[in-house]
Parts: structure tokens; C-alpha cells; sequence
């Protein structure tokens, strides 16, 4: 979450606008690991149905899938996290609008 946070805040987004907590977390290790692990991350959860979500309810669940591989490149572990996601106040609403406003042209306004 803090490489994406990270991202995100890169990108112009401002991420003090929203809160974001692991509600479960669930992984399933694979083989052994050797050497160093990398994580790819993806978001499940289909972006218009998040946005629509913090949209009208302030909240949202998003849904990541996590592959961690080794050094040899072998799937080592597979991790599902939900997260609850929320507005902190006006200024997630004004951010949504500006970040998503394409997506959502009533967003913010």
C-alpha cells in the first residue's frame, strides 16, 4: 500500500484526503523462496465500480491480488488483501472529481 500510496501522491493525488485499512488479508505460500522476493500487485476491484462507490457512499472495498516471486522467478506465495477505503472529508470528494472527473463528471462539482 505505501508504494502505492507513494505513486499516487507522485502523480499529483492528495492522498491525506483518504484513508485506506487492510479489513483481511489472506496468502497461500507456494514453494520456498530463494534469494530475494519481488511483489506485482494488482488492483481486482474494477475501477468504475470503486469510484462509483467513494462517489456516493464515501467508502469503497477494493479487492488487490499480490504474486510474490523469488530470484529464479518461481511463484513463492499468492496474497488477496481487501482494503476498506474512505473519504476523509470534502477535500477526497474535490480529489476524486479532479483525479476521476472524466470517469465521473459529477464528482466534486
Amino acid at each position: 500500500m505505501e508504494t502505492a500510496l507513494g505513486h499516487a501522491q507522485s502523480v499529483g493525488w492528495d492522498v491525506t484526503a483518504f484513508r485506506a485499512v487492510v479489513r483481511s488479508a489472506q496468502i497461500r505460500f507456494r514453494k520456498p523462496a530463494r534469494g530475494e522476493i519481488a511483489a506485482h500487485a494488482r488492483v481486482v476491484t474494477a475501477r468504475e465500480e470503486w469510484a462509483h462507490a467513494l462517489q456516493t457512499q464515501a467508502k469503497a472495498s477494493v479487492q488487490i491480488a499480490v504474486n510474490l516471486h523469488d530470484a529464479s522467478g518461481t511463484l513463492v506465495a499468492e496474497m488477496q488483501v481487501e482494503w476498506h477505503c474512505g473519504l476523509q472529508d470534502q477535500r477526497g470528494v474535490n480529489e476524486i472529481g479532479k483525479q476521476l472527473g472524466p470517469l465521473m463528471p459529477s464528482v466534486g462539482k
